[in-house]
């Protein structure tokens, strides 16, 4: 079993917990996936452009240089695909990522999604492995297939963080030497927690709606309109029209943002129980594991939102023709191909329909089957980014280092850290952490990335405005500056001066 003291939180109560409902722990990120060369060579991400001294872009731009990058709260390794994936549109050039986290949990979830997205293309096609990556990144129920290869990977990866040479061996990509030895025995713990086949400890089911009565409280009855309410007038209002009203009360009810296929969704996806210490009446303090994470916002945000396919954008009659779902896959799928193939994804021309869900339907479509249609369809051509030795892809350039979760505290005393990072992504959920003392791990000119509150639909008014100076504040204070075009709807990108 678990132990939860490490997961404590301050003057937590069980009602703060149950009535927040982005949650106290964030298993997905509230941003799209960014990709850090582009950010760092050509000094801009989406419509911001960083307005101050290029040394580091000019450094960086040759090859042979070695990129550092501390990631802090991101909850998901989007940001870490999405840069590897695309790291073959730049100069050729080494990358070190440094996670921080405020949860084990979560770096759980990074071991296991990047063990995913690496799957030998042998092992596992684009669209299977896109699948299941997304089933075990933002479902609360996933399908048995999909459990029994958690059952069957958790088993690999108690031997991984308990044997380092485990490690080098079978996922070189992941470093672990940071963490202290307490961490470790926690991770093992997790592990073994989700290789266990008894789901009566943790049902999920049982969870989703404990969170949602409490939440939702007296509008529990009339929730649908909650959910109506809340995608209409606050996430499509936020440039994120593109989620369907059909498939975010679907999440919103059941938990379950992505059915790729028909099949039974029933086993608990034990990657997202985490343990808190609770207050009881009497003012006791007891363990409990549960879902504690977000119930409004949902995982649609990472991947489902924004797309190089200009085509999956399109609308007709000012409805998109695509669903968020839709959109997440082939993203999905287009970072793996290019991280199979290096070479950048086509999407063919005609997709199959959607399969038609419970609450997720698509509309129906009739399709004339041909001769052509049954022929047995082409294999993709032989991959460029061969598997290694231990069977996942190479990824020789990158290197991912998991630090212990306290670190950012006394990170300023680590001679080894001191100016060392090329740029850092702070999480809202950790921005907190944001302080001088960071800043002295910075390089000159170092991009500061802060994901803003845009998403957090429980903010009101002018809190995200608020949100906004709140940062400003802290970069003032932390001897850095502001692009001039920022704005609270929108990622923040902060600049450490030369």
């Amino acid at each position: 079993s678990i132990s939860v003291e490490l997961f404590r939180l301050p003057n937590e109560n069980r009602m703060a917990v149950m009535n927040d409902g982005f949650g106290r722990i964030t298993w997905w990120g509230l941003s799209p996936a960014v990709d850090f060369n582009e950010i760092l060579l050509q000094r801009k991400i989406g419509q911001i452009e960083l307005t101050c001294d290029d040394a580091i872009s000019q450094t960086i731009s040759e090859e042979g240089e070695t990129i550092n990058i501390l990631l802090v709260g991101t909850a998901d390794p989007r940001h870490m695909l999405q840069t590897i994936a695309r790291s073959y549109r730049w100069p050729r050039h080494k990358i070190n990522f440094y996670v921080v986290e405020n949860n084990l949990e979560l770096l759980a979830r990074h071991l296991l999604l990047m063990y995913v997205a690496l799957e030998s293309p042998e092992e596992y096609g684009l669209q299977e492995k896109s699948e299941l990556y997304l089933e075990l990144f933002g479902n609360s129920l996933i399908r048995k297939q999909t459990c029994k290869y958690l059952q069957s990977k958790s088993n690999e990866f108690i031997e991984m963080v308990t044997d380092f040479d485990c490690l080098a061996e079978n996922f070189p990509l992941i470093k672990m030497t940071h963490l202290k030895f307490k961490e470790r025995d926690f991770l093992e713990g997790i592990f073994k927690f989700w290789r266990t086949a008894n789901d009566k400890s943790f049902d999920m089911v049982k969870q989703w709606d404990h969170r949602l009565r409490h939440y939702l409280g007296v509008r529990y009855d009339s929730r649908t309109n909650v959910y109506d309410w809340d995608c209409t007038m606050k996430l499509h209002n936020k440039q994120a029209d593109v989620i369907s009203g059909q498939e975010y009360k679907h999440w919103r009810d059941t938990g379950i943002a992505f059915e790729p296929r028909e099949g039974n969704y029933d086993v608990s996806n034990r990657t997202l129980a985490s343990g808190l210490m609770m207050k009881t009446a009497e003012g006791d303090k007891v363990p409990r594991r549960g879902y504690f994470g977000d119930i409004v916002t949902s995982p649609f945000i990472c991947f489902g939102v924004e797309t190089e396919e200009a085509s999956l954008l399109k609308k007709q009659n000012k409805i998109h023709v695509n669903r968020s779902q839709d959109i997440s896959a082939h993203n999905v799928i287009a970072l793996f191909h290019e991280l199979t193939h290096r070479t950048k994804y086509v999407r063919p021309e005609t997709d199959p329909p959607a399969p038609t869900t419970s609450g997720q339907s698509s509309g129906v479509t009739l399709t004339e089957i041909t001769e052509e249609d049954e022929e047995e369809p082409e294999e993709e051509p032989a991959t460029e980014e061969t598997p290694s030795d231990t069977g996942k892809l190479k990824c020789d350039d990158f290197q991912i280092f998991f630090l212990p979760l306290n670190i950012l505290t006394d990170i300023h005393k680590k001679s080894k850290f001191a100016t060392m990072f090329d740029a850092v992504f702070f999480a809202n959920s950790m921005v907190h952490t944001f302080t001088p003392d960071v800043t002295a791990t910075l390089k000159n000119g170092a991009a500061v990335i802060i994901e803003m509150s845009k998403y957090i639909l429980d903010l009101k008014g002018d809190s995200h405005q608020q949100y906004l100076d709140k940062i400003t504040g802290m970069a003032t204070s932390a001897h850095c500056k502001v692009p001039s075009n920022s704005k609270a709807t929108c990622p923040s990108h902060i600049l450490a001066p030369p």
